[in-house]
C-alpha cells in the first residue's frame, strides 16, 4: 500500500482541516448533506462494486460545493460518519488508494474510524490492512497529535495489538486527559479480554486525571464484575473507594448502570438527598470527610509552599501579600475565614455578610473577613465592625488565596465560607493525590451560605461545596453529575446521590 505521506508538521496537517467542524454548524451544511445522500444514495446504502466515474462524480461534487473544504477526501469520509454509513466510506477510500490518490494523515485518520463504527467483527484481511495504517503513521511521525493518538489506540486494540496501543499511550506519560478515549479503549480492552492487572493499572492512570475514563470503559469494568459474582462486590467496591482517593464524581448513566447490575445482584440502590448530612434513604449520618493528620500536614505544606512562593505574586501586589502575612501571623488561629466579597454578592447580598459574621460571633469563634477596598466603607457603618477582623485587598487581586492562606495557617479545625470554587488554586495540585485531598478539605471545611425564604440566611454547617464518594457502615453513598466535562468541578451544595446498601451476609 503506498500511503505516501510526508514528514511535515502533524499539527499542521490536522489544521488544515479544521474548518470542517465549523461547517457541520452552519445550516447550509445540513441542506447540502440532504442533497448528498438523496443524488448518491444507491452508493451510500450499497457501495459494493461501485464504478470508479461514481466515486469521481461523488468528489466532484463536494469539490464545486459552496463549501470547497481544504481537504476533501476528509470531507467525504466525515460526511459518511455522520451520516453513519462506514461501508460507503471504507468503499471510497479504496477507490483512492486504487487510484493512486495520495491520502492526507487526516484522511488515514478519519478512515480508521469508520471501522470502529461497524457493528461486525473484522475480517482477518481487515485487520492486516487496519494494522499496516497504524503502524505507518506511527514510524513516520515521532510524536501524535492526540486526537491521532486516541484513533491509532482504538484501532490498535481492536486488532488486538494492545502492545502497540500502549506504546503510544505511555508517550504521554501522565498526561492522560487529552488521550481520554485511547485510555477507556485500553482500559475497555484489558477488561474484556482478563487481563485484570493491566485493565486496573490503566484504570487508576485515569481516574488521577480530571475525568477518568468514558462510559464505555465503565461498561466493560461493569461486565467483568459480573463474570464472577462471588467477586462482585468486592470490585464494585474496588471502583467506588478508588472514586473516593481520587476525589471524583461519577457521571450519572455511569451510576444507573452501576445500580442496576448491583440491584440484581442483592444490593438495595435508590437515588438519594443528604440534609445535614444524612441520608434521607439509610437514615445514617454520613461521617465528615475529613483528612487524617498525616494528610492535613502534607496538603498544608504544599499549599503554603506553592502560595507563597509562585502563587500570590501572580494575584496581587508584593506589598500587599507581605503586609498581610504578617497580619495573619500575629493575629491566627482564626475559626472562620469569610469571603466577605463573595458572600456580599450572594442574593441577599450586605444581609447575609451580616448574618454569616453574627452567625459565628453567637458561638465563640474567631473571625476574619476577606473584604475589598470598595467595601470597606459600608462595613465600617455596620454593627458587625467589631465582631471580627477585617483585611482588605485590592479590588484586583485574586483573593482565594489570601483565604487559603488563613485557613492553613489557622489549623485543621478552620473553616471558609465562600461560594469560591477555588479554581486558582489548581496551579499547586499537579499532583492528582494531592488534587484528591485538597477536594476532601473543601468538602469538609468549605461551606457555603443559602437564602431561605422568610428565615434569613442559613449558616449551619451543612452546605458544603464539595461532595465525595462515602462508605457508612452498610451503605455507599455516590454522589454525581449530569455529563462528562463537569465531572471534576466542584459543584456547590451537591444533592444528587445514590445510597448503595450491600447485602447483609455479603458484607
Amino acid at each position: 500500500m503506498n500511503l505516501c505521506i510526508r514528514r511535515i508538521p502533524l499539527l499542521q496537517v490536522i489544521r488544515n482541516a479544521s474548518n470542517i467542524t465549523a461547517i457541520y454548524k452552519k445550516k447550509e451544511f445540513f441542506d447540502f448533506c440532504g442533497a448528498w445522500k438523496e443524488k448518491f444514495s444507491e452508493v451510500l446504502v450499497q457501495p459494493d462494486n461501485v464504478p470508479k466515474e461514481t466515486w469521481e462524480n461523488m468528489r466532484r461534487y463536494v469539490m464545486d460545493s459552496e463549501f470547497k473544504p481544504l481537504i476533501v477526501d476528509t470531507f467525504v469520509l466525515q460526511m459518511c460518519i455522520n451520516e453513519k454509513y462506514p461501508q460507503a466510506g471504507i468503499s471510497y477510500y479504496k477507490f483512492l488508494e486504487s487510484n493512486n490518490y495520495k491520502p492526507s494523515v487526516s484522511t488515514l485518520s478519519t478512515y480508521l474510524k469508520l471501522y470502529g463504527m461497524r457493528d461486525d467483527p473484522l475480517t482477518k484481511g481487515e485487520k492486516e490492512h487496519v494494522l499496516s495504517i497504524c503502524k505507518n503513521i506511527s514510524n513516520t511521525y515521532t510524536s501524535l497529535n492526540s486526537e491521532l493518538a486516541n484513533v491509532l489506540v482504538r484501532c490498535l486494540c481492536q486488532v488486538g495489538e494492545w502492545q502497540e496501543a500502549v506504546k503510544i499511550i505511555e508517550n504521554y506519560k501522565e498526561n492522560h486527559l487529552h488521550i481520554r478515549d485511547a485510555v477507556s479503549n485500553l482500559i475497555s480492552y484489558f477488561y474484556e479480554n482478563g487481563k485484570e492487572d493491566l485493565g486496573r493499572k490503566y484504570l487508576v492512570a485515569s481516574l488521577k486525571t480530571s475525568l477518568g475514563p468514558s462510559k464505555f470503559a465503565y461498561d466493560s469494568y461493569l461486565k467483568h464484575c459480573l463474570k464472577e459474582k462471588d467477586k462482585f462486590n468486592e470490585r464494585i467496591e474496588n471502583l467506588f473507594i478508588l472514586w473516593n482517593k481520587y476525589g471524583l464524581k461519577p457521571v450519572q448513566r455511569v451510576v444507573l448502570e452501576i445500580s442496576n447490575a448491583c440491584n440484581q445482584s442483592g444490593w438495595s440502590v435508590v437515588p438519594t438527598t443528604i440534609s445535614r448530612s444524612t441520608c434521607a434513604v439509610c437514615k445514617q449520618l454520613l461521617a465528615r470527610n475529613d483528612l487524617n493528620d498525616e494528610e492535613y500536614e502534607r496538603l498544608r505544606q504544599v499549599t503554603l509552599k506553592k502560595l507563597i512562593s509562585e502563587g500570590m505574586y501572580y494575584v496581587t501586589d508584593p506589598k500587599e501579600i507581605q503586609h498581610y502575612v504578617r497580619y495573619i501571623d500575629q493575629r491566627k488561629p482564626y475559626d472562620v475565614i469569610v469571603d466577605g466579597l463573595n458572600i456580599f454578592y450572594s442574593n441577599r447580598g450586605i444581609v447575609a455578610l451580616v448574618d454569616s459574621i453574627k452567625y459565628y460571633k453567637r458561638w465563640g469563634k474567631k473571625i476574619l473577613v476577606i473584604g475589598r477596598y470598595h467595601l470597606k466603607k459600608m462595613i465600617m457603618r455596620l454593627d458587625i465592625r467589631d465582631m471580627a477582623d477585617y483585611f482588605y485587598v485590592h479590588d484586583w487581586s485574586k483573593d482565594d488565596v489570601f483565604l487559603l492562606y488563613a485557613a492553613f495557617s489557622s489549623g485543621k479545625d478552620t473553616v471558609v465560607i465562600s461560594k469560591d470554587l477555588m479554581r486558582q488554586h489548581k496551579f499547586a495540585m499537579k499532583d492528582p493525590e494531592l488534587d484528591a485531598l485538597f477536594k476532601k478539605w473543601q468538602a469538609s471545611h468549605q461551606y457555603t451560605t443559602v437564602t431561605l425564604k422568610g428565615s434569613g440566611t442559613q449558616l449551619d454547617d451543612q452546605i458544603q461545596v464539595n461532595a465525595m464518594v462515602q462508605k457508612k457502615n452498610d451503605c455507599w453513598h455516590v454522589p454525581y453529575v449530569d455529563y462528562d466535562m463537569s465531572v471534576n468541578k466542584t459543584r456547590i451544595g451537591n444533592n444528587e446521590w445514590f445510597c448503595f446498601k450491600m447485602p447483609r451476609d455479603k458484607k
